[in-house]
């Protein structure tokens, strides 16, 4: 919104009053996402605030772009939560492969039957569907290099990972073929 910009520039150029309306209307988006992203009311509150230290200083030239203010706003939300995630995740040493923790004969045989059933559930997608969750998720490849791979469209890539997925989700949960 045209409003929310001009906010922002005098909010750039000290307006307490200014920086104070911006917050007021656009606080509610970024705290929301911060709060379902990190889980924690309080870190939420922490990292919206981080986002608006952050964007002030650099707001002019995210307007000439023509970016939402908002959207610009979400963006950094989203980097500070991942990079907030990464700082407290628990680190593994690097002489130790976590996938080389040997698993009780349950765990197993647990893994074992979820791998079995996945695949089982891969088999009755589309060819086309299949192909592209493999290179997406099991082969971990960009939306783009799929599409390469494919020979089609980064957005029929999107498509048929969309409808993969969901197929995958009703096979699962034994609500119907996938087709």
């Amino acid at each position: 919104m045209e409003g929310d910009w001009r906010l922002a520039a005098r909010a750039a150029g000290g307006d307490r009053a200014a920086l104070e309306e911006l917050c007021r209307s656009t606080w509610q988006p970024v705290y929301r996402y911060l709060r379902h992203r990190v889980g924690d009311a309080s870190l939420a509150e922490d990292l919206t605030q981080e986002v608006y230290a952050r964007v002030l200083p650099v707001l002019p030239s995210f307007r000439e772009r023509g970016v939402p203010l908002v959207g610009v706003l979400l963006r950094v939300a989203r980097n500070l939560a991942v990079s907030d995630w990464r700082r407290r995740r628990p680190a593994v040493p690097l002489d130790e492969d976590p996938a080389d923790a040997d698993p009780s004969p349950e765990e197993e045989a647990y893994r074992r039957e979820e791998r079995e059933e996945l695949l089982e559930a891969l088999a009755r997608l589309t060819d086309q569907q299949r192909r592209v969750l493999t290179l997406r998720f099991w082969e971990e490849r960009s939306v783009e290099d799929t599409a390469r791979i494919l020979g089609c469209a980064a957005p029929a890539v999107r498509s048929l990972q969309y409808r993969g997925l969901k197929a995958l989700r009703r096979i699962l949960e034994g609500k119907g073929d996938g087709r």
